[in-house]
């Protein structure tokens, strides 16, 4: 089942001598640094789908078992877990 697995640690806004680009890419290095502990977490619980980091928003986009999504809610940097729904945006 799609699950997006939001972390409870808050987005940082890192300071970047006001280049846009170099603030964007020390905000991504920030997630991916939180989020490590979570993917070695699925890796190690073998979960069969290719966790799909979301960056900007603190999240993992992932396939889990009932199981996996009970074992993963247990964990303390998690803040919330929910379907990963498809919504179609008109433009």
């Amino acid at each position: 089942m799609g699950v997006v697995i939001q972390l409870a640690a808050p987005t940082p806004v890192p300071e970047a001598d006001g280049d846009p680009n170099a603030r964007l890419d020390a905000v991504q290095r920030e997630m991916e640094l939180l989020q490590r502990d979570l993917l070695e977490h699925l890796d190690r619980a073998g979960v069969a789908s290719r966790p799909r980091p979301l960056g900007l928003v603190n999240a993992v986009a992932v396939d889990l078992t009932g199981e996996e999504i009970r074992s993963v809610a247990q964990r303390s940097d998690v803040r919330r877990i929910v379907l990963a729904e498809p919504r179609h945006v008109a433009t």
